[in-house]
């Protein structure tokens, strides 16, 4: 199994925690104040926006003299990514090519998109490909809300393309009854282990299955994932990527970074990681 050390060298954060303030310097600095030192940019345009220049100056600049390296840039949210129009394809196209851009100059290792899976996504994905030949970052697919996680890691295998994956949020994840599955005891290794093609990673946490919220810090105080299976699953796999921490509303920054940075101590106390052979709840 993996020591805590291990699973604390791949934790990152999302700049979304930020989202409802201007990223600056002060935020990349605050992330690496708490003990991480790898962040997915979020391009939330209230927050940051990659055709500011300026901002991207002033952002990446403190990456690199915080020593907090970008290992993933999230594409903006506002692209028409479900208008199966050719209209609608053409806007993702050339708007997540300028923040494929971006992600390269950040030396980003991947880059997510709402692109979903199917005929239109492969046709986008396809066009980014032959449109970026060169470049070594990875673009992903993040599964949407509500939808099954198997066709994911199905369309990644069918397209065959290295450059090609699909990121696993856990917090999107839906059963037919619309309650996530992860929450659901005994499910949760066999949901991570079934899928193969997973490249990328968002965690958060849910805990209240009438409101059906996500997007809370893993292991919170009412969480109801079972983490020692979700990551019993990552290592069967062979799950070689980071493990990302996303908030997607950006209500409390500073409980997130906390979350996310005592993430390795907490999961060690309660499935005795370094110690025990199975990570199974206490």
């Amino acid at each position: 199994m993996w020591t805590t050390e291990e699973i604390r060298s791949r934790i990152a954060i999302s700049t979304a925690v930020f989202q409802n303030v201007r990223l600056s310097e002060r935020e990349i600095a605050s992330i690496k104040a708490s003990g991480i030192d790898q962040v997915e940019i979020s391009i939330v345009r209230r927050s940051f926006d990659d055709r500011d220049a300026e901002q991207v100056r002033a952002v990446l600049e403190a990456c690199r003299k915080q020593d907090v390296t970008v290992v993933s840039v999230h594409g903006p949210f506002d692209l028409p990514y479900r208008d199966s129009s050719p209209e609608a394809e053409d806007r993702v196209i050339e708007g997540s090519l300028e923040s494929i851009r971006f992600a390269q100059e950040a030396g980003a290792g991947h880059y997510v998109g709402h692109f979903g899976i199917g005929e239109g996504a492969r046709r986008v994905l396809s066009n980014l490909i032959e449109q970026t030949e060169g470049l070594g970052i990875v673009l992903t697919t993040e599964n949407q809300t509500g939808q099954p996680l198997k066709p994911y890691d199905e369309f990644v295998e069918e397209m065959n393309e290295p450059r090609v994956s699909w990121t696993l949020d856990i917090g999107h994840a839906r059963d037919g009854d619309q309650v996530n599955p992860f929450v659901k005891a005994g499910s949760e290794r066999v949901l991570v282990s079934s899928c193969r093609k997973i490249g990328h990673t968002h965690l958060h946490d849910s805990f209240d299955l009438e409101e059906k919220s996500d997007h809370r810090p893993p292991m919170h105080r009412k969480g109801l994932i079972r983490w020692g299976d979700v990551f019993q699953g990552f290592y069967e796999i062979d799950y070689d990527g980071r493990f990302v921490f996303e908030d997607g509303r950006g209500e409390d920054p500073e409980e997130w970074v906390r979350h996310a940075a005592t993430f390795p101590k907490r999961f060690r106390d309660r499935y005795q990681a370094d110690n025990e052979t199975n990570w199974d709840d206490k």
